[in-house]
This record gives structure tokens, C-alpha cells and sequence, in this order.
């Protein structure tokens, strides 16, 4: 799964990341920061965190199980612009929440969801071939109902369109299917949190990059 998160901060402390980055070398941490480069305009990083359990593993020629620490190191990317006050985190699900914690608690970032367009989402997939399959609103009226949540499944784009355009409300939530050849990459996209996330067979995707740069377009202002 690939993740993206889309956000929006008021100041940022470059001289803070300094420090991380500085004190990232420094220390054997289960989290820390790489490859920082800033310019005037934009600031890109690198974040590692590493997620240590222990599992029962069972040998066969002793017959016994025995305790063994594993452990596994997760990588998310981050792009930021110093210009427009947006950040785009993105990677695996699990290092992209943890990034922004990270920022937030030792970098001091405050960070607020970014709102993200259905009709910006669509114009950047328009070269693509795709399928709205479900879209989901919250506190919507439907029908002359107030519902508080309202998810309608869709068998074609135009029902999709239409239904975006008749009902009063910007959806909350989306899911849409993008498709190379015979291989299908499932795109979920959270309007009111800002993030997507891309599910997809890491066996069949031969695309998967050309699908990331895509989502990380969706950071692009028009």
C-alpha cells in the first residue's frame, strides 16, 4: 500500500529540522531523518521508523518454540513548500502517520488537513483509464432525508458525475479504480483528512511509479 497525506501548516522551524537531522546521526534511534535539503522555496527529507516485536518462533529440531525479537524499518518521503505552507508525506501507511507525529512533537509543526478536490482529482486522471466505484458523503441531505452518513455505489462514471452534481454537498470520501492493461490499482481517497491511500498486487505493478508521481501531483496547485 502506498500512502499520501496532505497538509497545511502556518510557520515551520527550518533551524529545528537542522537539528533532528544533526542529532539523527548522532543517535541510535528507532526514528530519524535523512537526506534534508532546503532551499528558499522547498524542503525535502527522508524518515525511517523501526517497529521491533516479539514472536514465538518454533523450532523443529528442539520441538520448542522460542522467543525472537524481529524487527522491521518502514520509510516515508516528505515534501514541503515553504511558499504555498503545504506538506505532502508520503510512503508506506504506517511511516507517514509516524512522520507527522514526528513533526508536530519534535519539530513543533503544527499541521492541519489539506482539502483536496474531487473535480481536481478527476481533471488530473482524465488521461487515464478509470472507474468511480463509490462515493460517500457526510451530513447530507438525500432525498429530502438528513442523513449523517451516505454511501452510493456506482457501476459508471456518468452515474458517478451525476450524482456529484446533483447532490448539495462535496463527498467526503471516494473510491476509484485506475487501470493499465489488465492490471487494477485501487485509489482511496479521504476528502476531509487529506490522504489517499493506493492498494494494489505488488507482483503486477509494473506502473506502480508512474501511479505514485500521479497521486503526488494531486499536491500541485492548478
Amino acid at each position: 500500500m502506498f500512502t499520501a497525506l496532505y497538509r497545511t501548516f502556518n510557520s515551520f522551524p527550518v533551524n529545528v529540522l537542522y537539528e533532528l537531522n544533526e542529532s539523527s546521526s548522532l543517535e541510535n534511534s528507532e526514528e530519524w531523518i535523512t537526506d534534508l535539503s532546503v532551499n528558499e522555496q522547498n524542503i525535502t527529507l527522508e524518515y525511517f521508523r523501526t517497529f521491533r516485536s516479539v514472536e514465538l518462533l518454533y523450532d523443529f529440531i528442539t520441538e520448542q518454540e522460542t522467543p525472537e525479537i524481529l524487527s522491521k524499518t518502514y520509510k516515508a518521503s516528505c515534501s514541503i513548500s515553504l511558499y504555498n505552507k503545504r506538506i505532502v508525506i508520503y510512503g508506506s501507511k504506517a511511516a507517514c502517520s509516524n512522520l507527522e507525529r514526528y513533526l508536530e512533537k519534535k519539530a513543533h509543526i503544527k499541521l492541519f488537513s489539506s482539502k483536496v478536490e474531487m473535480q481536481g482529482i478527476l481533471n488530473k486522471i482524465s488521461t487515464k483509464m478509470y472507474q468511480i466505484k463509490s462515493v460517500e458523503y457526510c451530513n447530507v441531505e438525500f432525498l429530502n432525508v438528513n442523513l449523517n452518513s451516505l454511501t452510493l455505489n456506482v457501476k459508471t462514471n456518468i452515474d458517478a458525475q451525476q450524482i456529484l452534481s446533483k447532490v448539495p454537498s462535496s463527498p467526503s470520501k471516494t473510491s476509484i479504480e485506475i487501470y493499465y492493461g489488465k492490471t487494477c490499482y485501487k485509489l482511496n481517497i479521504d476528502f476531509i483528512n487529506g490522504s489517499m491511500k493506493l492498494n494494489y498486487d505488488s507482483f503486477k505493478s509494473n506502473d506502480i511509479e508512474d501511479l505514485k508521481e500521479l497521486i503526488l501531483s494531486f499536491f500541485e496547485e492548478e
